[in-house]
């Protein structure tokens, strides 16, 4: 697994109940799954969508060295989640374990994606206008002290909801926090 991936184990997010800052990590089969398999969009949204950093390539931020567009995002990862559902209506992880899943939904304004050139491997871009960015995380005990992070992706918004997941009233058993 790359370095820079290994530096990225933590990840800090709301706690689910009483909004505090808690923190969580990913799967360790799950990334080295993606490292393995050289999934570097997923990489890349892991550090920047999640952990609120770039990618850590070589010359990052070479495209956007002339930018005059703040990002808001940098920095934050999932603290700027919107809003937290819990339990999936769709098999998805584990059997059994779908239901104890705690959805965190963003709509970051970029990401970054794999741009191979001389100079540098990533480039920021507009995040899908027509999705959000959903993280899944279990986890475990009753304090929530301890979470993992088993996925995550961007899904199309709802129609109406253009903050939320298309049809999030089907797709998980129920709502347990929203911003706004």
């Amino acid at each position: 697994m790359p370095d820079w991936i290994n530096q990225l184990k933590k990840v800090q997010v709301r706690h689910p109940i009483d909004g505090t800052e808690i923190t969580v990590a990913p799967n360790p089969r799950l990334m080295q799954q993606l490292a393995g398999t050289r999934q570097i969009a997923k990489l890349f949204d892991y550090s920047y969508v999640l952990c609120g950093l770039p990618p850590q390539v070589n010359n990052i931020g070479y495209f956007e060295r002339n930018s005059t567009i703040e990002d808001e995002h940098e920095n934050r990862g999932l603290l700027r989640a919107h809003a937290i559902f819990r339990g999936l209506k769709r098999p998805c992880i584990d059997d059994g374990v779908d239901a104890e899943v705690y959805v965190y939904v963003m709509k970051p304004r970029f990401t970054y994606r794999y741009a191979p050139g001389m100079v540098c491997a990533a480039k920021r871009t507009d995040a899908p206008r027509d999705s959000v960015f959903v993280t899944y995380i279990r986890f475990i005990g009753q304090e929530f002290d301890r979470g993992e992070i088993v996925g995550w992706d961007w899904v199309p918004c709802d129609a109406q909801e253009q903050r939320l997941p298309a049809g999030y009233n089907e797709r998980y058993s129920g709502e347990v926090w929203r911003d706004g």
